[in-house]
């Protein structure tokens, strides 16, 4: 294995490898703080998503998910990313939408991801040069039939590449490694980020297709998809995959053997309230001692006493006997 591997310096990625694991993310459902709008939207609810364990939330045709680009990406958009997706249609009419958009702050768009229903197709544009803008298409009629579906996209200097349910898709001209022209850096200084808005409405007052979002995720590494999986579609099947690519190349990562494992998951919802637990051990505590004996101060001694009342004569009370008297003195002799 070579140990020289080409090398990418960008804005608001550091400097990277292709195939680094921990590169950085950009959860769009989490700058978007979802969860706590739903909590107070009339237009957005949470739902199940592709499983029991995802959560998905559905947008309403009022759903307003536009924000300033500089809160989203405040280091910029990196040159070189993926994006994916996963999103079911419930209603979106014939118009164009953008289920992704970034634009300047003229509302010149700088990065779109677009479904035209009418046409069956799903446009890319990002910069060319001077201002220009450049579009690479492709048909997929599959991705407007109301059932979840997973965009993956990989975009370097050179190259573009597309994965619809983790199957490599070419472009309009038969490419799955779609070249690009040279390009400029995103300008989205000032700009707006917009979810799920038609083309035709502005950032100002935007409308959204009815739509379920359940995962929107950007990667400064652009080879993330060709190691992803589906495994979260209800009707994911990899042997059925496998048995039918389509003819031709298929986009590789940019690593000479095994590859390493993809960035790390966001973090899924909180989980259900636990059962109520056992009753807990009673404190461990030793018994008070008892009390001293309280000090009193000795009561005082009484007064004596006022003498009785003196008898009345003639009373019909008798007092009681006295005590016998003493013996008189021995009388004078005889005479």
């Amino acid at each position: 294995i070579e140990e020289d591997e080409e090398e990418y310096e960008e804005g608001p990625c550091g400097r990277w490898r292709p195939g680094d694991v921990d590169l950085r993310s950009f959860d769009l459902i989490r700058e978007f703080r979802l969860d706590q709008i739903e909590a107070s939207s009339k237009h957005m609810h949470r739902l199940q998503g592709t499983n029991e364990y995802q959560t998905a939330y559905r947008f309403e045709k009022e759903a307003n998910l536009t924000m300033r680009s500089g809160d989203a990406f405040p280091l910029g958009l990196p040159h070189q990313f993926s994006f994916e997706c996963t999103y079911r249609i419930e209603d979106e009419g014939e118009s164009s939408w953008h289920l992704f958009e970034v634009t300047n702050e003229v509302q010149e768009s700088q990065l779109a991801i677009t479904l035209n229903p009418g046409r069956q197709i799903l446009q890319i544009g990002l910069p060319a040069t001077e201002g220009e803008q450049q579009i690479v298409e492709y048909h997929h009629t599959s991705l407007f039939d109301h059932n979840w579906h997973k965009i993956m996209l990989g975009v370097t200097n050179d190259y573009l590449n597309l994965w619809v349910d983790c199957r490599p898709v070419r472009d309009t001209d038969g490419n799955l490694n779609v070249p690009l022209e040279p390009r400029d850096r995103f300008d989205i200084s000032d700009g707006y980020v917009s979810i799920s808005r038609f083309a035709e409405t502005s950032v100002f007052e935007p409308e959204s297709p009815v739509i379920d979002v359940q995962w929107m995720v950007m990667n400064c590494d652009p080879t993330r998809p060709a190691r992803g999986n589906c495994d979260e579609l209800p009707v994911y099947d990899v042997a059925s995959l496998t048995a039918n690519l389509p003819e031709g190349p298929t986009p590789k990562p940019d690593c000479n053997a095994v590859c390493p494992p993809g960035y790390n998951g966001t973090d899924g919802p909180p989980g259900p309230r636990g059962l109520e637990g056992p009753p807990g051990i009673p404190g461990i505590g030793q018994k008070g001692e008892k009390g001293e004996i309280g000090v009193g101060i000795t009561g005082l001694k009484g007064q004596k006493g006022e003498p009785g009342a003196a008898a009345v004569a003639g009373s019909a009370v008798a007092g009681p006997v006295g005590p016998r008297g003493l013996p008189g003195p021995q009388g004078p002799p005889g005479v």
